[in-house]
């Protein structure tokens, strides 16, 4: 009899509880973008001399209208690559890039740039070490580029170019 008493029981006893798992998945991310009127080229000139026996003016060949934007989610530093993905400098012209950071950024750790990185077809690192971060989006969000135009040191290989297109190419690491 007691046998059928804790059969009887455990059929009438009622849980006042109960609970399920939730799998909860962040997958890994990165994203880039180049803000700003990206629909026009940049146009970049030194100046003309303006008296004979002096040089061209390259410090006025600058521009920073446009600004990258990135996301990230990850741990493991990612880095930002640029490099020259299509045409040809001018010969003994250089161009740099500088990625800076604005006040107006978004949040997580946006990496350190590595200052003025004198662009070619090979892929050099701009920023490093970002972790999970994003920048905010659009002009004047995360890091201002400034292009410039500088001599080489091989200022007699200059020589007048009409219309030298290039191809700049920014790429985030998985």
């Amino acid at each position: 009899m007691l046998f059928v008493f804790g059969i009887c029981f455990r059929a009438y006893t009622q849980s006042n509880s109960d609970n399920h798992d939730i799998k909860i998945i962040v997958p890994k991310s990165s994203t880039i973008q180049v803000a700003g009127d990206n629909s026009a080229s940049i146009v970049l000139a030194p100046q003309l001399p303006d008296d004979a026996g002096k040089p061209l003016d390259f410090e006025a060949s600058v521009n920073n209208s446009l600004w990258l934007n990135y996301s990230a989610v990850s741990q493991e530093g990612k880095n930002i690559y640029v490099s020259i993905a299509d045409g040809d400098l001018p010969d003994g012209i250089g161009l740099t890039v500088n990625a800076s950071t604005s006040d107006n950024v978004g949040d997580g750790n946006l990496g350190k740039s590595e200052g003025p990185i004198t662009l070619s077809t090979v892929n050099q690192a701009l920023v490093k070490g970002i972790t999970t971060c994003f920048t905010g989006e659009g002009t004047n969000k995360g890091r201002q580029l400034a292009y410039e135009l500088v001599s080489i040191n091989q200022y007699q290989f200059i020589n007048a170019t009409p219309n030298a297109t290039i191809t700049v190419c920014y790429t985030i690491t998985d």
